[in-house]
């Protein structure tokens, strides 16, 4: 974001290949620091591709199939109750909703980064969308505990 200095992501529908569900998904929101950390900015830069993931193939209903049921493969293997638990793709989705909230972050900032409308006649309908700069320090609250190696560029 070149007026807040910030690594961001932009989520639209822009490309003939892509969707959105509601003007509310189209967004721009900043790239929690422990991306930046593992390398996800390094990653982007040394792509040679438009697409962030070239390698996913769009299906149906886009792009998330293929990446849902690799996850229900992967889940079998390495949580086996997590199935039983009802743990799917879309629980990531729920686990950092749940994280915000658990932080004291607003419902207006929450429903600024999952793409949710405000629903309100205030913000909703007469305030734009939130700033990177506004979102950016909520990322700061939101940490999990696990282990992940850093991207490493090519040789």
């Amino acid at each position: 974001d070149d007026e807040s200095g910030l690594w961001t992501m932009t989520i639209t529908n822009t490309q003939e290949d892509q969707k959105t569900k509601n003007m509310s998904s189209i967004r721009t929101i900043p790239l929690h620091p422990k991306l930046i950390e593992l390398g996800f900015v390094d990653y982007v830069q040394n792509l040679t591709h438009e697409r962030v993931f070239p390698e996913l193939k769009r299906g149906r209903d886009g792009y998330g199939q293929a990446p849902s049921k690799w996850f229900a493969r992967f889940r079998d293997k390495v949580l086996p109750n997590a199935k039983n638990e009802h743990k799917a793709y879309h629980s990531f989705r729920h686990t950092f909703i749940n994280a915000l909230k658990q932080s004291g972050v607003s419902r207006s900032h929450a429903a600024a980064y999952v793409g949710h409308g405000d629903g309100s006649e205030t913000f909703g309908r007469y305030g734009k969308a939130y700033v990177a700069s506004a979102l950016a320090p909520i990322l700061d609250n939101i940490t999990f505990d696990f282990d992940i190696k850093p991207y490493v560029l090519p040789n």
